[in-house]
């Protein structure tokens, strides 16, 4: 007798064509990409949280290398990605730009709409968490980063690891979501 299973949805990603599954059991990722949107995905199976960057440009497929990183088998090429999964924090503009900091690289990027890459913004430590628009016109954008597991030797090279650094981007932030709800206390009350 043959048998019969049902499947659930893991996680609702929505992709135009997913395809290229793979698992990634240095970081308990599942990886894939959605080939015709150019993204890349991952799945982190423990916490349940999904995340995605774009290539911009379709892509067939994404493999694992054994430094962490990603080779992409883009539409012409193929294509090392050692800052990836690694997607931290990020904020969006008044344009519809996400601003995305990437852990382990030194960089905050901006990506338009469409998924391309249009600005980066580079500093002079390796771990990028997050970001936020603020001052009176939110012109000006706060970085936020870290030195977590940092040896003496890493902090002698980024003595501003876990500073907070600004630049003026050029375009202006949004304000944040206000909560709206009442908060409970401990005992759910």
């Amino acid at each position: 007798m043959t048998r019969k299973l049902d499947a659930e949805i893991a996680v609702p990603a929505q992709c135009e064509l997913a395809e290229g599954p793979v698992w990634d059991a240095a970081r308990g990722l599942l990886r894939w990409v959605d080939i015709l949107r150019g993204q890349v995905h991952a799945l982190d199976v423990i916490s349940g949280v999904h995340s995605s960057f774009g290539t911009g440009e379709e892509l067939g497929t994404a493999g694992l290398t054994r430094d962490g990183g990603l080779v992409l088998a883009l539409s012409d090429r193929f294509a090392l990605c050692d800052h990836d999964g690694l997607p931290d924090g990020l904020t969006l503009d008044a344009e519809g730009g996400l601003w995305l900091a990437v852990w382990g690289s030194g960089e905050l990027r901006r990506y338009t709409p469409d998924g391309r890459v249009d600005t980066v913004v580079s500093l002079p430590v390796t771990q990028v968490t997050s970001a936020a628009f603020g001052g009176p016109d939110l012109s000006t954008l706060y970085i936020t980063t870290a030195r977590e597991n940092f040896t003496p030797a890493d902090l002698a090279a980024q003595p501003h690891a876990g500073d907070i650094f600004a630049c003026t981007p050029g375009v202006t932030g949004r304000l944040p979501f206000l909560f709206g709800g009442k908060p409970q206390d401990a005992n759910g009350g």
